[in-house]
């Protein structure tokens, strides 16, 4: 922990030092153009100097954040007062929540409880977001076509299966044996080596909450259909076992052993709040545009 501790704080610092230039740079007089903006460090010599990881995610909208790595991350902090209660945010929100007010090359350090890593991040470049012309967008536009109308035309596919499975009835292995995988046993969500994750059915690519949702509430030998996490992967999933113990007596067992004996909120439990918490706010948002026809400008 102090060689981690140490290394961070020598990144941080050459970090800051260019933060410095860059800022005395910023507030020169706009008339004088003789003093050229200060070039960049090496961040990835500066990582290999102190032994660390550098990685970049380019530019990036709030809603590509979202999927980064640091951009996912749950963190806490205390909050001023005698009480000193920790409070959670979530690090791309943040970021872009404080986007206006953000000076460049300002390094922040975060803790991530699911991973046990520490990451130092900073912004390296701000561009206000606005309503690409047609020549620019249509790449994208294309992409977003294709990928909208093969995920229909997936789920339609595997509702056709499903049909048959809960008409009949049968097990998805009489219908398509090739293609019919034993996901094994699993959970909702699982903590290996204390990091809190969705589960991981064997054969099932970057499952998330549609599956589980799809998974966890099929009855006996019903079948359901569900995309993955990132929707480029459609799956017709038949419940054939499950396990003796409910969830809702796990959870008694949990709250009895974790938070009333020990009297506090489970780390594993607050990111997970955290989390639903994260993708509620991005729902009502996306709903909220939606609704009200809200349409973004520039400042």
């Amino acid at each position: 922990a102090e060689a981690l501790k140490a290394a961070l704080d020598g990144a941080e610092n050459k970090i800051r030092l260019h933060q410095m230039m860059h800022g005395r740079w910023e507030s020169r007089p706009q008339q004088d153009e003789s003093k050229p903006e200060p070039e960049a460090p090496d961040f990835q010599a500066i990582a290999d100097e102190f032994g660390l990881e550098v990685n970049s995610t380019g530019p990036v909208d709030r809603r590509d954040m979202a999927e980064q790595t640091i951009g996912k991350i749950v963190a806490f902090e205390f909050a001023g007062g005698q009480n000193r209660r920790p409070t959670q945010y979530n690090v791309g929100d943040r970021i872009f929540g404080q986007y206006y007010d953000t000076t460049l090359y300002s390094p922040s350090r975060v803790d991530d409880f699911r991973s046990g890593g520490t990451y130092l991040y900073f912004v390296t470049k701000k561009e206000d977001q606005k309503v690409r012309e047609y020549s620019e967008a249509i790449a994208d536009v294309k992409e977003f076509w294709k990928r909208k109308t093969g995920l229909e035309r997936a789920k339609a596919a595997a509702q056709a299966v499903t049909d048959k499975i809960n008409n009949q009835p049968t097990n998805m292995i009489m219908i398509d044996p090739e293609k019919t995988i034993d996901t094994g046993d699993f959970s909702w969500f699982a903590s290996p080596g204390g990091r809190l994750d969705y589960g991981t059915p064997t054969g099932v690519i970057n499952a998330g909450d549609e599956f589980m949702e799809t998974a966890f509430e099929l009855e006996m030998r019903k079948a359901g259909v569900a995309a993955n996490d990132s929707l480029d992967h459609v799956y017709a999933i038949q419940l054939i076992k499950k396990a003796e113990t409910t969830a809702d007596a796990m959870g008694d067992e949990y709250l009895k052993d974790q938070f009333f004996k020990f009297k506090r909120l489970p780390a594993d439990v607050s990111s997970l709040s955290g989390l639903y918490v994260q993708k509620l706010n991005e729902k009502w948002l996306d709903n909220f545009i939606s609704d009200m026809e809200l349409k973004w400008v520039t400042r």
